[in-house]
């Protein structure tokens, strides 16, 4: 049985033997004073002593069934018999007790008793009595002892399992934690993968959209300023420098040999590895120009300009001064503007750095609507602070490397220019290649520095410039067959008289072919060439004076015009050396022609005819001391947007002096070159839309309109009778060009007159009015 089954049995048979020592006490008492009068409590005992005797006698049937009993439990059993036994026995006493007999009475319950219980029947039952309590109570400890034990230890196993259960329960609470804790995790990592992605994306969208506009923006500003550095003719000059003939110059690019005679200092190894200034001087009409440009545009200079790089960023910029151009083309703004234009250009990121107040303001106004900047106007300070920032900022590495031509041509101080290139090269990124003639102050700010004097070293080139254009003529190379000798001496006597100035061999180069078109033999060149002066400016001289009489009044006035084509003070716009086409307008035998033609005059072909025919008549009229300027065009024929200009400086130079001036007058009296002008304007304007096709967009037709008013302003007031018609027909060829606009010069007769600061007589202006149709007079008034 188990502990709790023994405590059940343990605990009936107490009762019972509680019980019985109830009724045995009772019995005690009435067997010693006979206290006993209700039969009734004698059949209640009897009753429940029958009770007890069973119940006891079931619990022991009931819990050992099917079982074996263990030691504890037998002692129990034994027990539990003794008190059914001793249960029986006293529920027989009590029966006796019962009356058997109705209306029979005990006399005394003490006499019964006494007959049915002896005394030491009592003491003897008493005995066991106590014998079974004891029993019993021990028994009932064991059981509660063994009962707790099994309490505690069901509470232990309870306790384990909980512990267990709890362990098992924190332990899935924790796998699902993790699982929901994962599952959260993944779901969330995709979610935010999901809209990193979207923002990402968007992110990317907006940021490359801001980017976008910035760069726009930045673009935009650029161009600004770089427009605003740029002006017409900031590469003219630079175009218009004579190509170096095929093969000469090439020693530039050599090694200087140990065994040559003539000092020089190695280019190429001041390229590779030299700083500061490297100097090309030499003697006037040498070719310092066309070595320069030789120089600049070969792929050997940059290739050995990269070695000075060493992997840095190379920039090369270079400009050529012409004295005999443009305001810009011979002063310090415009060389300063062409510099940073150039570098610039190259290098975009370096502008906020060089002009971070234009850039600033340019942005602004780009980025704000309601500022306006302009840049259009640069002070010679501003470009000099410039300036120095390009070529002393170390924010954005870079070498550089500066080509500067005809330092002499510098429309102002010689000391001021060599300081400025010698304040320059102190900045160990910047070197400068420059030429210039060997005046006292560039020896004596260059003399020490790398340097070549250009005559002492192109005797060859000079050589081979004579055989190629000269000895390669094909009816020269027939003479030279018959008298090889005497061609020989003939070369050798040019090469010789030169004295290295490769200009003083170009124009007799030109004679000698002349005379070769005109029959010459060898012998007739040979008389020829000793009667050229051998001297630069009395060859000059030569030319100008030996111009055929019949030729003497057109290549006056082609002298005047060309002079006359320069900025004066006072000019509305700076004039600009005419066009072919122009010229050849100008140049026209009837001076009525600017009357008598109307729009579109001439074809195509007929403007290139004439063009042709003027640069015919600049060689026969000028010996080759004005010429069209090709600027780099492989064109066989001149075209109508070719400038024509002197030959080189020192040509301007000579046809300048008041000598010279004197003699070219002296063959057309009373000749007006700026009414020449006017008219050759007008003339060009006439033929614009034509022209247009022919590229004449190099003078377009705003430019030339400009050019016309200045030319206009500056008639002689004199000669009214003939400007006031020149007048007139500009007002009307102006007003159809410019469709009336009325805000144009051409709004009105008066306003034209006001822009060319003209006193037009009031007379002039009505007769011009009259002469339109009433439904245009509105565009006379």
């Amino acid at each position: 049985m188990d502990p709790i089954t023994c405590l059940s049995v343990a605990g009936t048979a107490i009762t019972f033997v509680e019980f019985a020592f109830k009724i045995l006490s009772e019995t005690r008492q009435l067997y010693e004073n006979g206290q006993l009068a209700l039969h009734d409590q004698a059949a209640a005992a009897s009753k429940d002593l029958a009770d007890f005797g069973a119940k006891l006698a079931t619990s022991i049937r009931v819990h050992g069934k099917g079982k074996p009993l263990v030691e504890s439990e037998v002692a129990l059993e034994s027990l539990c018999r003794e008190c059914v036994e001793l249960a029986g026995e006293l529920a027989s006493k009590l029966d006796s007790l019962k009356v058997k007999e109705k209306g029979k009475l005990w006399k005394s319950v003490g006499t019964f008793l006494k007959s049915v219980w002896s005394k030491k029947e009592l003491e003897e039952i008493e005995k066991r009595l106590a014998e079974y309590r004891n029993a019993l109570n021990t028994r009932l400890m064991g059981s509660l002892r063994e009962r707790i034990d099994l309490i505690l230890k069901r509470q232990a196993e309870d306790s384990q399992k909980a512990i267990d259960m709890s362990h098992e329960t924190r332990a899935l609470i924790a796998a699902a934690l993790l699982h929901v804790h994962g599952t959260l995790q993944r779901d969330l990592e995709e979610e935010t993968k999901e809209l990193l992605k979207k923002l990402s994306e968007e992110h990317r969208m907006l940021y490359q959209t801001v980017q976008a506009k910035e760069a726009t923006i930045r673009k935009q500003v650029a161009e600004a300023i770089l427009s605003s550095l740029r002006y017409p003719t900031i590469t003219e000059r630079f175009e218009e420098v004579a190509e170096a003939h095929e093969q000469t110059f090439d020693w530039i690019f050599e090694h200087r040999s140990v065994d040559d005679k003539v000092p020089w200092d190695d280019f190429v190894h001041w390229l590779e590895h030299g700083d500061g200034i490297y100097w090309i001087n030499g003697k006037a009409a040498s070719g310092k120009s066309t070595l320069m440009k030789y120089i600049y545009q070969s792929p050997k200079t940059r290739k050995y300009l990269t070695e000075w790089a060493s992997g840095t960023v190379l920039r090369r910029a270079g400009f050529f001064f012409w004295n005999s151009g443009t305001k810009e083309q011979r002063t310090q703004a415009g060389l300063l503007r062409s510099l940073l234009h150039d570098v610039l250009q190259q290098a975009p990121n370096l502008i906020p750095v060089v002009l971070p107040s234009q850039w600033a303001s340019q942005y602004a106004s780009k980025t704000d609507m309601a500022v306006v900047s302009s840049v259009d106007s640069w002070s010679l300070k501003t470009l000099s602070i410039a300036f120095q920032v390009l070529v002393s900022q170390t924010e954005i590495p870079m070498k550089l490397c500066l080509f500067i031509d005809g330092l002499d041509e510098y429309d102002g101080s010689d000391l001021d220019i060599a300081k400025l290139f010698g304040d320059v090269v102190v900045s160990t990124h910047v070197k400068v290649c420059t030429s210039s003639r060997p005046h006292v102050v560039f020896e004596d700010a260059f003399s020490k520095r790398p340097q070549l004097r250009l005559q002492d070293l192109t005797s060859n080139d000079i050589r081979r410039y004579v055989m190629d254009r000269l000895v390669g003529d094909p009816m020269m190379e027939q003479m030279a067959c018959k008298e090889p000798t005497r061609c020989t001496e003939l070369v050798s006597e040019i090469v010789g008289n030169a004295d290295g100035v490769f200009l003083w061999v170009t124009l007799v180069v030109t004679s000698l072919l002349n005379g070769l078109a005109n029959g010459d033999r060898i012998s007739h060149l040979q008389k020829r060439l000793k009667t050229l002066p051998k001297d630069l400016t009395a060859l000059y001289k030569h030319m100008v004076l030996m111009v055929h009489d019949v030729y003497q009044e057109e290549a006056s006035q082609i002298y005047q015009i060309i002079y006359a084509a320069v900025e004066q003070p006072g000019d509305i716009v700076p004039a600009k050396p005419p066009t072919i086409l122009l010229l050849s307008f100008a140049m026209a035998d009837d001076p009525d022609l600017v009357f008598s033609t109307d729009l579109d005059f001439l074809t195509e072909t007929e403007i290139l005819g004439q063009c042709k025919s003027m640069d015919t008549m600049l060689r026969t009229r000028c010996g080759g001391l004005i010429e069209t300027q090709f600027a780099g065009s492989k064109a066989a024929n001149p075209t109508p947007w070719m400038k024509v200009s002197y030959l080189h400086r020192t040509v301007r130079d000579f046809l300048e002096t008041k000598e010279i001036q004197a003699i070219i007058k002296e063959h057309s009296a009373d000749y007006d070159p700026n009414i020449a002008l006017l008219k050759g304007a007008i003339l060009q304007l006439k033929v614009s839309r034509v022209g247009r096709h022919l590229g004449l967009g190099y003078t377009d037709k705003a430019t030339v309109l400009a050019q016309a008013r200045t030319y206009l302003r500056r008639g002689d007031d004199a000669k009214y009778a003939t400007l006031g018609d020149i007048f007139a027909e500009f007002f009307k060829v102006g007003s159809k060009l410019n469709d009336g606009a009325i805000n144009s010069p051409f709004a009105s007769a008066q306003h034209l007159a006001d822009s060319c600061r003209m006193q037009v007589p009031k007379q002039k202006i009505m007769e011009i009015r009259q002469s339109k149709p009433l439904s245009q007079r509105w565009l006379w008034r």
